[in-house]
C-alpha cells in the first residue's frame, strides 16, 4: 500500500501465511500463555520431576523394586502423576486460547466500529497490505479483498493533483523512520473525490527492529468542503457572486510572482450615489447586479472580473497591448451605457475606467485608481491610461480633499458671474454665478478640479449654501438695473437630498430681500433623471416659492421628453457640445420642442460669430459664451449691468 524502503520481513508472515488479526494489530510475537501461566507450568514440571525422584528413592529404600508388584505399583503412580500433569497443562492451554480468542474478538469489534479505516502494511519494497478494516468499503467503495489483493490500488486511486506530493512524503517518512501524517484526496470506486487524513507509524519489536506499519484513514471530506466553502465566501462578493477584492489581490500577487504581463481596468459608475439615493438601496443593488452581469459578459475566460466594493469593478487581463485594452474599455463603456429597465423604469448609467499595466498589486491598484479619477474628471463615460503625472495629480486631489474641510474654506471662496443675453432684445438677461477657490498656497483652483472632490466628500452642501446666499445678496444689489436680471445658481443632487435645502433657499431669499422670480436654480439633466421622491419634493417646494428652474446640459444622453412635463422648467440650456459640433438639425429640433411646450431655450458655448448667427436664426431665446462675455468678478459684473450692455451686432466680446 505504501512505497516503503526494504526492512526486515515480519516473522509472522515469513512462511507466506498472514498473521491473525490480533497478531497484526497487537504484537508480531504473541505469547501462547501469560507469564504467570508459564511460571505455573514450570513449577508443575519441577514438582512432577521431584515427585518422580522421591517415589523412586522410596521404592529403593523399601526394597519395592525387588518384586514385580513393587515395580508395577511404582509405574502406576508415575503414570497417574503424568496423566494429572498433562490434563492440567491441557486445561491451562485451553483457557489461554479462549482468552486470546475473546481478546481478539473484542479488538476486532472495537476496530471495525471505529469511524475510520485501520490498516497494517508490510515493511517491504511493495509495502503489501496485511490488513484493512471493512470501513474501506463505505469510504471508497472497494471491498477488503480488492484493497488487499491489488498492491497498486492505493497509488492508482490517489488524486492526480496530490499523487506526487503524497508519495514524496511517504518516501521521506520511511527513510527517516518518523511518523507520517498528511491530508490528501482519493478517488472512490464510483468516481467521488474523498478527502482523507492519513496517519501511520512503524511498529518495532523488542530489539528496535521495524516489523510493520499500522495506521488509519479518516474521512475529512465534509470538513474540507466546509473549509472550501468558507474560502469561497471569503473571496466572493455576496451581492453579485463575482470574485471580490481579496481574490484580486491574491491573483495579482501570483501574477506578479510569475512576472507575466498584466493590466488592470478599474471601473467606477458615474454618480451612482444619486442612483442609490433616488431609487433606494434595494433598487441600487439590483442595478449593480445587472451591471455586474454586463461587465462579466465583456471579459474573456483568461480575464478576472471583480467587484471591488460599492459601485467599483475591476478587470484583470493578461494583455498589456494598448489597442487591446482600448477595445476592452470601449466594450465595457458601451455595455454599461445601454438602457436598463428596472422596476418599470428605463435607466441610463455610465462609468469611468482607469487603466494601468505592470507592477505589483499595490502599485497596479493605485495607478488604475488614479487613471479612473482622470477619466471621471473629464466628465465621465470615458477611459484613461495611467501616466506618471497622474501620481502628482492624485496627491494634489488628496490634499484638496483635506483643505475642503478647513474652517477657513469659506473665506477663500469667490464668485464670478458670466452674463447670459436675450438674443431677441439684445440686453443682459441674467448672470450665472460660478464658483472660484483662491487657495492660499495653490493659487486659483479651477472648479472642475475641486467641485467633484467636494461632491464626493460632502463639502459641496456647505459650499452650495454659501454660494446661494452670496448670489442672492449680489443679485439684490442689481435689482432695478438692466431690467432686474436673474441670477443663476448651480445645484447638485447632493444638495437637493439635504432635508434643509428648501429652508436654505427660503433663508437666502429672505436674508437678501431678493424677488424669488430673480433666482434661477440650474439642475443637470442627470440629477433629474435619477430624482427620487425626496428630490422631486424639494424641486416642487422651491418652485412653489416662485423660483425659476432650468435644466442644464440638456441632451447629453440622459434625457427623455418626460422631464419637461414632470418638472415644467422655465428654461432649457442646450449642452455646448451640440453647438461645437454644428449639429443644426438637433439644435432646430430642441428649439421647436421648447416652443411647443412653452419653455424658453438657451444656447451655451457661443464662441464664434457663425455660432451666434446660427442660434439667432433658429430663434433661441438666450445665449451664453465667451463670444458674448467671460465670467467676471462682482464689481465688473455690476459695471456691465450699469452700462446696459447688449449683444453686439458686430459680434465683438462685451467683456
Amino acid at each position: 500500500m505504501r512505497d516503503m524502503s526494504a526492512r526486515a520481513p515480519d516473522p509472522g508472515v515469513a512462511d507466506g501465511r498472514p498473521p491473525s488479526f490480533a497478531t497484526a494489530l497487537l504484537d508480531p510475537h504473541p505469547a501462547v500463555v501469560s507469564a504467570s501461566q508459564r511460571r505455573w507450568l514450570l513449577l508443575g514440571s519441577l514438582a512432577f520431576a521431584s515427585c518422580a525422584g522421591s517415589l523412586r528413592w522410596l521404592g529403593q529404600w523399601a526394597g519395592l523394586y525387588g518384586t514385580a508388584a513393587g515395580t508395577a505399583g511404582f509405574a502406576a503412580l508415575v503414570f497417574l502423576a503424568s496423566v494429572f500433569l498433562i490434563r492440567h497443562v491441557s486445561h491451562v492451554l485451553q483457557r489461554t486460547d479462549a482468552h486470546r480468542e475473546r481478546l481478539e474478538a473484542d479488538y476486532r469489534r472495537l476496530v471495525e466500529h471505529l469511524p475510520l479505516v485501520v490498516y497494517v502494511d508490510e515493511l517491504a519494497d511493495n509495502s503489501a497490505n496485511i490488513y484493512t478494516s471493512p470501513q474501506v468499503e463505505s469510504l471508497l467503495g472497494f471491498t477488503v479483498d480488492e484493497w488487499v489483493r491489488d498492491p497498486e490500488l492505493f497509488v492508482k486511486q490517489l488524486h492526480p493533483d496530490d499523487r506526487e506530493r503524497v508519495l514524496t512524503e511517504v518516501k521521506r517518512s520511511n527513510e527517516s523512520g518518523t511518523p507520517f501524517v498528511t491530508e490528501y484526496r482519493l478517488i472512490a470506486k464510483d468516481g467521488r473525490v474523498v478527502w482523507v487524513r492519513d496517519g501511520w507509524s512503524i511498529y518495532e519489536d523488542a530489539h528496535g527492529q521495524g516489523v510493520h506499519s499500522q495506521g488509519y484513514l479518516l474521512d475529512i471530506t465534509r470538513r474540507r468542503e466546509a473549509e472550501e466553502e468558507l474560502r469561497r465566501l471569503a473571496v466572493t462578493d455576496p451581492l453579485t457572486s463575482l470574485p471580490n477584492r481579496r481574490e484580486l489581490i491574491e491573483r495579482l500577487r501570483a501574477t506578479g510572482a510569475d512576472e507575466a504581463p498584466h493590466s488592470l481596468l478599474f471601473l467606477d459608475l458615474d454618480d451612482f450615489k444619486t442612483f442609490n439615493d433616488s431609487l433606494g438601496h434595494r433598487a441600487g443593488d439590483a442595478l449593480l447586479v445587472a451591471l455586474a452581469d454586463r461587465v462579466a459578459a465583456c471579459a474573456r475566460r483568461d480575464e478576472l472580473v471583480v467587484r471591488m466594493g460599492g459601485d467599483e469593478f475591476a478587470i484583470l487581463t493578461p494583455s498589456s497591448v494598448q489597442t487591446d485594452l482600448e477595445l476592452l474599455a470601449q466594450k465595457l463603456l458601451s455595455a454599461v451605457a445601454s438602457p436598463l429597465s428596472l422596476e418599470g423604469r428605463e435607466l441610463w448609467a455610465t462609468a469611468s475606467i482607469g487603466i494601468a499595466s505592470g507592477g505589483d498589486a499595490e502599485e497596479l491598484l493605485r495607478n488604475a485608481d488614479m487613471a479612473m479619477y482622470q477619466a471621471k474628471g473629464s466628465g465621465g463615460n470615458a477611459f484613461a491610461f495611467f501616466s506618471p503625472p497622474l501620481h502628482a495629480a492624485a496627491k494634489r486631489r488628496l490634499g484638496l480633499s483635506a483643505d475642503l474641510r478647513r474652517l477657513t474654506l469659506l473665506d477663500e471662496l469667490r464668485l464670478a458671474f458670466q452674463p447670459t443675453f436675450d438674443l431677441r432684445a439684445g440686453g443682459v438677461e441674467g448672470l450665472e454665478a460660478l464658483l472660484r477657490w483662491q487657495h492660499p498656497e495653490l493659487g486659483l483652483v479651477p472648479p472642475g478640479e475641486f467641485v467633484p472632490v467636494a461632491e464626493e466628500y460632502g463639502s459641496i452642501v456647505e459650499i452650495g449654501r454659501w454660494v446661494l446666499h452670496q448670489a442672492c445678496r449680489h443679485a439684490r444689489q442689481w435689482a432695478g438695473t438692466s431690467g432686474t436680471p436673474a441670477v443663476a445658481v448651480n445645484v447638485s443632487g447632493r444638495q437637493l437630498r439635504e432635508p434643509g435645502f428648501v429652508d436654505d433657499v427660503r433663508g437666502a431669499l429672505g436674508e437678501s430681500g431678493l424677488d424669488p422670480a430673480a433666482l434661477r436654480l440650474e439642475l443637470t439633466e442627470s440629477v433629474l433623471v435619477r430624482a427620487d421622491d425626496t428630490v422631486r419634493a424639494s424641486i416642487a417646494d422651491v418652485c412653489g416659492l416662485g423660483v425659476q428652474l432650468a435644466i442644464d446640459d440638456f441632451g447629453t444622453g440622459h434625457s427623455w421628453i418626460g422631464h419637461l412635463a414632470d418638472f415644467q422648467p422655465d428654461l432649457i440650456k442646450v449642452d455646448r457640445s451640440f453647438l461645437a459640433e454644428g449639429n443644426e438639425p438637433l439644435l432646430r429640433g430642441i428649439a421647436a420642442l421648447a416652443r411647443e411646450l412653452g419653455v424658453r431655450v438657451a444656447a451655451e458655448g457661443i464662441e464664434r460669430t457663425d455660432q451666434l448667427q446660427l442660434v439667432q436664426r433658429l430663434d433661441y431665446d438666450i445665449g451664453q459664451g465667451f463670444l458674448l462675455g467671460h465670467p467676471l468678478p462682482e464689481a465688473e459684473a455690476t459695471a456691465l449691468l450699469d452700462r446696459d450692455a447688449t449683444v453686439p451686432r458686430t459680434a465683438l466680446r462685451l467683456a
